[in-house]
């Protein structure tokens, strides 16, 4: 196909007054666009700053979208982290009393499903806490503490109750012994008495033998003499005794002070171990708990090692099984006897040392009086200075008739 060039002369003239305007029109839009880009875009000799400019505005923009990115990224990360602490601590705070609340329980409301009947013998030294520990687990302060003349005259009392005094705790039934003293030099006769009482409840289910710690160091010879009579008199003594560390409080201050003087609860074995050699146990094991009868509720960290050590305690007397504690009457009878007469020489020996020891006193008073006598005399004095007798003047005026 053929297409045939048609030249203006061959146009209409309507036809060409339109393309004429549209030409303008175009050349006009033309014209104006490259007056703005000239006007925006400067000469060769401005090119470059301008890129510069650009550029630069560019990047603080782009700093400026990246710095509150990053702000609000670190924003979120700290807001997530609090949350998740307080959850955390939320979530430490209700297991802390989920567990003495469990611990609790534990020690009250399921022991009263128990029918079982427990009985006690409390034994120990006298002021170690034996008293206060039965008053603990009666839940009262019946037995007496004080240490009163009245109370002196009881070698052992017999009480019952129920386990803190829980109206649905288990029975209890404590016997609560005159502690090993030497006062009044009745040790014998409280252990005789002590017998007598078990005689009338010899199926017991432990003995609980109350130890302090300053006594247990100090070598009390008393405690050496019961535990030897207790070994001959009860059966398998070791085996159904549980020794209790009273008066071990769990204060910050006291933990810190049993620290710095090493004494932990190997300290206590071992210094127990000991004893229990001396006496003639072999190779003994003895099962010790710590628990302080006069903690502090209010403080979490007595109140949860108070709870902690009483649960252990419980655990251990409730798997026991309740026996006779005596040997036969032959053996029981040789027991006391044999006690009494090392209870016998033990008090002339500590007469014969008060004794002793009264003299001693006496004589150094006595030297006292002629020290400050001979201080009033020059001639003593002077005596006493170079080292001879004070009485020496005295002496020599006797022998050669000098006088004054």
């Amino acid at each position: 196909m053929q297409f045939r060039k048609r030249f203006p002369s061959q146009m209409s003239e309507k036809n060409l007054k339109k393309n004429h305007r549209s030409y303008l029109s175009d050349y006009d839009n033309q014209f104006s666009s490259q007056q703005e880009i000239e006007k925006e875009q400067p000469q060769s000799q401005d090119r470059s700053d301008y890129q510069e400019k650009q550029r630069q505005k560019a990047s603080n923009k782009y700093n400026l979208l990246a710095g509150l990115r990053q702000y609000f990224s670190i924003s979120l990360t700290y807001v997530l982290i609090v949350i998740f602490l307080i959850m955390l601590t939320d979530g430490i705070r209700g297991m802390i009393q989920t567990q003495k609340q469990q611990t609790k329980e534990s020690i009250t409301p399921n022991l009263a499903l128990q029918p079982k009947e427990y009985s006690f013998v409390l034994l120990g030294s006298e002021k170690s806490g034996k008293s206060s520990f039965g008053n603990l687990l009666l839940g009262f302060e019946l037995f007496d503490v004080s240490k009163s003349q009245h109370s002196q005259l009881q070698a052992a009392l017999k009480l019952n109750g129920t386990l803190f005094g829980e109206v649905n705790g288990p029975l209890i039934q404590i016997i609560d012994s005159q502690g090993h003293e030497n006062k009044n030099q009745k040790d014998f006769e409280n252990a005789s008495k002590l017998i007598y009482l078990l005689k009338q409840n010899p199926v017991q289910t432990t003995f609980i033998y109350v130890i302090e710690l300053q006594n247990l160091i100090s070598k009390n010879p008393l405690n050496e003499y019961r535990l030897n009579f207790y070994r001959s008199a009860f059966k398998d003594f070791l085996n159904n005794t549980i020794f209790v560390v009273s008066k071990w409080s769990f204060n910050e201050n006291q933990r810190n002070e049993r620290s710095k003087e090493n004494v932990d609860h190997s300290f206590v074995i071992r210094i127990l171990q000991k004893l229990l050699k001396v006496v003639g146990f072999e190779n003994p094991r003895p099962t010790v708990y710590y628990i302080d009868s006069y903690y502090e509720p209010d403080d979490f960290m007595q109140d949860l090692k108070f709870n902690q050590n009483f649960q252990n305690f419980w655990e251990d007397v409730s798997n026991r099984k309740a026996t006779n504690i005596l040997n036969d009457h032959h053996t029981v009878k040789n027991s006391l006897q044999k006690y009494k007469v090392t209870h016998k020489r033990y008090q002339d020996n500590e007469k014969r040392l008060k004794e002793m020891y009264e003299e001693m006193m006496r004589k150094y008073e006595e030297k006292l009086k002629r020290d400050k006598k001979c201080d009033e005399s020059y001639m003593c004095r002077i005596y006493r200075y170079i080292g001879w007798d004070y009485e020496m003047p005295k002496t020599l005026k006797l022998e050669t008739g000098i006088t004054q």
